[in-house]
């Protein structure tokens, strides 16, 4: 027979909902804890772009996508945060903020440092870079966006055969520069110029293991400018994630021997806060949104599962110039049939005087 005392030394039964909230609360400790040493170890791992044997690999593969999801990964702290604030769990929530902050910091610290963005000085060029999707048919939207922007250099990636034919003939007048690399997968590309193309003009620019990059110049007031058009490896895979790492570093080594200033525009398949990205930026480069943008600038959304086009989005398409060139404004645009969202910059010779204010216009 059990006694009272017996049965008093047992814990009392926890109804469900109290389960549910113990459940809930040791998930969401080890998420916080989780988050704050993945974004420690992100910062602590050397980034050797150029590397592509095993373990590093790995290592470096999960950098990227942690380092890819930091955004996320802070709104998913975030939300931990208020939650344990509410449930006055004080050491739950020091943890995830810590997470929060961390994952945050780059972004606040790129709006408190916008006031170093150098004036501009003389006339603007736009440069404008889409991709156009693999699978993508509707010419028509293709065509009013690009009327709409009115780009003076046009960079295209996923450039198809179906795609050429309309775009060829529409914009022959206003574009009779042009670079066309047609193809029935991801590999083609395109350029349309309103100024010539002038040489070397490489059609078969190699970075790592990859040749559908191109390299020419354009004429900005006196002096040139070197574009590069670049469609970079998707990183679906580990090895893939390795592939773009190697041509970003082979893209560092080609800016870092350039005689004249560098415009890179293209569909880059990387984030800001990478360290892909961060290699551009250590060569000099600075990306147009971060110049005169506004926002997040997302241009593309995963939406291989049926809820997830509703997350935020990834700003994987980008504009880069070198520190002689500065951006007076950075858009964002919309259109029909691809699952990229366009991007445009206004580009100009940034002016050597910080005093400076002149207001830049089209040439």
């Amino acid at each position: 027979m059990t006694s009272a005392a017996d049965s008093n030394s047992f814990p009392p039964k926890l109804s469900s909902r109290d389960r549910v909230l113990r459940y809930a609360h040791v998930f969401l400790w080890v998420a916080s804890v989780g988050a704050v040493a993945l974004l420690c170890a992100t910062d602590i791992l050397p980034q050797w772009l150029e590397k592509r044997s095993q373990p590093y690999l790995t290592f470096a593969a999960a950098t990227f996508v942690v380092q890819t999801l930091k955004f996320h990964i802070g709104l998913a702290c975030l939300a931990c945060v208020v939650y344990a604030a509410v449930r006055r769990r004080w050491r739950l929530t020091v943890v995830a903020g810590m997470a929060t902050m961390m994952a945050f910091a780059p972004a606040l610290w790129g709006a408190i440092t916008r006031d170093d963005v150098p004036a501009p000085a003389g006339a603007t060029m736009r440069v404008m870079s889409m991709n156009v999707m693999l699978t993508n048919r509707n010419a028509d939207a293709l065509l009013e966006t690009v009327r709409h922007a009115e780009p003076d250099v046009l960079v295209l990636q996923e450039y198809t055969r179906t795609i050429d034919e309309p775009l060829r003939k529409e914009l022959a007048d206003e574009y009779p520069y042009q670079l066309r690399k047609p193809m029935e997968n991801s590999d083609g590309w395109a350029v349309y110029s309103r100024r010539p193309l002038l040489a070397p003009i490489d059609t078969a620019l190699q970075l790592g293991d990859s040749q559908r990059q191109a390299r020419f110049a354009v004429r900005m007031g006196a002096t040139e400018v070197i574009i590069y058009a670049l469609h970079l490896t998707c990183p679906k895979s580990i090895d893939q994630i390795g592939a773009n790492r190697a041509e970003v570093a082979d893209l560092v080594s080609r800016i870092s021997s350039e005689g004249k200033p560098v415009i890179l525009a293209g569909d880059f398949n990387f984030t800001d806060g990478t360290a892909n990205a961060n290699a551009l930026e250590g060569v000099g480069l600075r990306d147009a949104h971060d110049l005169a943008g506004s926002g997040r600038g997302s241009t593309w959304r995963y939406r291989a599962l049926g809820f997830t086009h509703r997350l935020p989005g990834f700003r994987i398409d980008h504009i880069y110039m070198s520190d002689k060139l500065t951006c007076t404004s950075a858009q964002v645009l919309d259109t029909a049939g691809t699952d990229h969202r366009p991007i445009i910059a206004d580009v100009a010779w940034a002016s050597q005087n910080p005093a400076d204010k002149a207001v830049a216009s089209v040439e």
